[in-house]
């Protein structure tokens, strides 16, 4: 091992444990049947956000989606929404407009089923990145509990160009 190495393994260690103290704990429907430890993965826990931007896809007709919340006080056009795609990765769609719980796209979404997840962002309030650690199903095996780790995409760079990052707001908590 070169001294090199070593000082990027020791900042790697260091910048993980500062940036990714936190842990998540979650359970999903059979969505999550196609998830493995160490996918990462968008979470809006509208508890921790302090309002309604995730939840489950009604019905959809074209580029509008109808969701089972109004998200209209908070959302607009320009935000994004991320949508759960047929191989279980999230696919973000730009919103042309909001009118209660109808979302009007700027694209039609190639695949898109009711029932599916969502989760908006905007530009007050991101979603969170997480790193999956583990999967257990649970008693009734159509709920799977999935424990996770905040995930900083900016930590590579960090580590090896020491460039400085403004942390996203993730809640309206304060």
């Amino acid at each position: 091992t070169s001294r090199g190495q070593s000082w990027r393994a020791g900042k790697w260690l260091l910048e993980t444990a500062k940036l990714e103290t936190k842990k998540v704990t979650f359970q999903m429907a059979r969505d999550a049947i196609g998830f493995t430890p160490g996918d990462i993965v968008e979470v809006m826990d509208n508890n921790y956000a302090a309002t309604r931007l995730g939840g489950r896809i009604m019905s959809h007709s074209g580029n509008v989606i109808n969701v089972d919340a109004d998200v209209s006080e908070l959302t607009a056009g320009g935000d994004t929404i991320s949508i759960m795609g047929r191989d279980g990765k999230a696919v973000r769609y730009e919103i042309e407009s909001v009118d209660g719980s109808a979302i009007t796209l700027t694209d039609t979404p190639a695949w898109v089923r009711d029932g599916t997840v969502f989760a908006i962002s905007t530009a007050n309030l991101k979603t969170r990145l997480v790193r999956i650690m583990s999967i257990a199903e649970t008693d009734n095996n159509s709920v799977y509990s999935i424990s996770a780790s905040l995930h900083d995409p900016n930590k590579q760079a960090i580590v090896d160009e020491g460039a400085v990052f403004e942390k996203p707001n993730d809640t309206l908590n304060g």
